[in-house]
């Protein structure tokens, strides 16, 4: 435990970085006079940013050094941090989250397949690094909270310069991988494995869904049902612990591993069925209810497409298939995030919530039913048709 240290100090932090910033910037953006429809293309500026350098940035983590790459890209995330504390109007705001969003794409992406390069696929040990960042998911945003209470909204921004400098400090003390050669038909040919489109699919819908959160659920808090700032911070700081709980227990499940598909299709059935309801609650106590249920599908989600990716690509090649991963992610939560803009100006706050749980009730009945009675994913695990080794994990 002692030795992913690090690693977990360092996704904590980034978690508590960026949503320190990002729980309450629609409500920093409202009140700077930004529209509705600019909310949405600037949040999704920021995954867009993000996105365009993620599978470039994981195929370097392959072939140059991951903790330099990550010391650059922290650097340049907490720069942007320093940039939206001048910032007043849209094109201002508009560049510095596009600048934040190249740091936050090399971070997405390295941190991860470095530690997952580092353990495997090891249940465990990815269960407490998930937990770290749902504990920097609860603190980030209750430290806003408190911080709004006494200072103006920018103050957030000055913080986070701070936390960001502690940050790139942890990273130094990573271990880094030695880079491998290879050519990059192999990645083609890794791309062959019908259980990879699988898990695409899944990180598709599960993008969308993360894109329309990531704008509503404070405009929803603020607008919908009057909550003030400080249970707004509350309200991200209980989700946070609760998933920082729940995650480490769902790495004792049995079969997370070898029947992960099967527990993906009802961590997504769970997760939709409390979007959907999200959208219909008219009280604070509910909505924090039906998030608190609808967070623990999240959690085994999340921790089952990190046990995937570790099961299904070689970790030589790690880096360039998580990027492709997040690629898919960050591509859908810029679609998410726009479409949620878009419906928000014209109907409302609530309706995006119940499109995504659609969505993702939609694909859980494919992962369920239909894999199982088709595919045999589950199956395929079980006797190693997927050509599995017994040790970490990789693929022979």
């Amino acid at each position: 435990m002692f030795k992913i240290l690090p690693f977990i100090v360092a996704r904590g932090l980034f978690s508590f970085l960026y949503w320190m910033i990002f729980a309450y910037f629609p409500i920093f953006l409202k009140s700077y006079g930004i529209k509705d429809t600019q909310i949405g293309l600037v949040i999704g500026s920021y995954s867009f940013a993000a996105l365009s350098l993620m599978i470039p940035i994981g195929l370097f983590s392959d072939r140059l050094s991951s903790k330099k790459l990550l010391l650059f890209c922290s650097s340049l995330f907490t720069l942007h941090f320093l940039a939206l504390t001048t910032a007043k109007t849209f094109l201002p705001i508009l560049i510095s989250v596009i600048l934040g969003g190249f740091g936050a794409g090399g971070l997405i992406i390295i941190l991860p397949t470095l530690f997952l390069k580092y353990v495997g696929s090891k249940g465990k040990e990815i269960a407490y690094f998930q937990a770290s960042s749902c504990l920097g998911y609860a603190l980030g945003p209750f430290c806003g909270g408190i911080l709004l209470e006494h200072f103006p909204i920018n103050s957030l921004f000055y913080l986070a310069i701070l936390a960001g400098i502690i940050f790139i400090m942890d990273i130094t003390l990573l271990p880094d991988m030695p880079p491998t050669v290879f050519l990059f038909k192999d990645y083609y040919q890794d791309l062959k494995n019908p259980f990879v489109w699988m898990l695409m699919g899944s990180i598709l819908i599960l993008g969308i869904h993360f894109g329309i959160e990531r704008v509503n659920l404070s405009l929803y808090m603020k607008i919908k049902l009057n909550t003030e700032s400080f249970y707004i911070g509350f309200f991200f700081t209980l989700i946070g612990i609760w998933m920082a709980i729940i995650s480490p227990l769902l790495g004792y499940l049995k079969g997370i591993k070898n029947r992960a598909f099967s527990w993906l299709g009802i961590s997504l059935f769970l997760s939709g069925v409390f979007q959907g309801i999200t959208g219909l609650t008219t009280t604070f106590k509910s909505f924090v209810l039906v998030r608190l249920i609808h967070t623990t599908g999240d959690s085994l989600t999340l921790l089952e497409t990190s046990l995937l990716t570790a099961l299904l690509f070689p970790s030589q090649r790690l880096g360039g298939h998580s990027g492709l991963l997040f690629t898919i992610r960050t591509g859908a939560t810029f679609l998410g995030a726009t479409i949620a803009g878009i419906i928000n100006q014209n109907f409302g706050y609530a309706l995006p919530f119940i499109i995504s749980g659609c969505l993702s009730i939609s694909w859980a009945f494919f992962l369920i039913f239909f894999q199982n009675n088709n595919f045999l994913i589950d199956k395929s695990f079980q006797k190693g048709n997927i050509n599995l080794s017994k040790k970490g994990g990789k693929r022979k």
